[in-house]
């Protein structure tokens, strides 16, 4: 089965679900994937001032707040 979701509709979701990023790509082409996945990790790895996050052990020592990375 394909699904396309418009970019309009793609942008009201990410906004809605207060996403950091929104990406396009396709799986059938391949078109934008590597640049998602760098996105997601980018996303995971760095807050939101661009300094890169501390380590597991450090971060469930202090209470913080929750992230979202959603791939659909």
């Amino acid at each position: 089965m394909y699904l396309q979701v418009s970019t309009e509709e793609g942008q009201r979701v990410a906004d809605e679900i207060k996403a950091g990023k929104y990406c396009e790509c396709s799986a059938k082409t391949g078109v934008g994937v590597s640049e998602m996945f760098e996105a997601a990790v980018r996303l995971t790895l760095y807050n939101k001032h661009g300094k890169l996050r501390k380590n597991n052990k450090e971060r469930s020592e202090k209470k913080s707040r929750k992230t979202r990375c959603t791939l659909q």
